[in-house]
């Protein structure tokens, strides 16, 4: 009975750590994927990408636009709502411009050159806490994303995940066969 303890040990630690590891892995999202930043020549395209995507604290937009046409605010949401681009939260006008999501709730940006925010190109998300059970931060919805590099990007994401779980079916084989022996 002691040697199959000893046998699942080493599997309960290794599926405890499979289900842990992914949820805590940051994404890098780029806005707009293939449009990028740029003014859109109809609808929301904005509104669309960011509907299909989950957003949790920790993740980062990259938002890829030609520097000078167009510029990245974080705003209000009275200024996303009326392109009001007058009172920034931040404002970043070089390309890439990086924004780390810190706190949950909505976030909002816009492009403060001339009517590019009335042409849609503005975008709000909501993000939700990290499901790694770490404390997030809360602020009041429209508080400032500060400009930091991406932390993982969501393309590398399950290349991570993948090592991770290698590394962790290695490490428990190892455990067995040390403790069997």
């Amino acid at each position: 009975m002691e040697r199959n303890h000893h046998l699942a040990m080493p599997w309960m630690v290794i599926l405890s750590a499979i289900l842990i590891v992914p949820s805590s892995l940051a994404a890098t999202y780029n806005v707009g994927d293939n449009l990028g930043w740029a003014t859109p020549t109809g609808g929301d395209p904005y509104a669309i990408w960011a509907s299909q995507h989950t957003f949790v604290v920790g993740d980062a937009l990259v938002f890829n636009f030609i520097s000078g046409s167009h510029t990245v605010a974080n705003v209000t949401r009275s200024a996303f709502d009326s392109c009001n681009t007058g009172n920034p939260l931040s404002i970043q006008t070089n390309s890439p411009a990086n924004f780390t999501i810190n706190t949950i709730g909505r976030h909002y940006f816009i492009c403060t050159i001339l009517n590019h925010c009335s042409l849609n190109q503005k975008l709000t998300i909501t993000a939700r806490a990290n499901t790694n059970n770490a404390p997030s931060p809360t602020s009041p919805p429209g508080s400032p994303s500060p400009s930091s590099p991406p932390m993982k990007s969501s393309v590398g994401a399950p290349d991570m995940g993948a090592i991770t779980i290698f590394m962790l079916i290695f490490i428990g084989l190892l455990v067995h066969f040390t403790m069997s022996s």
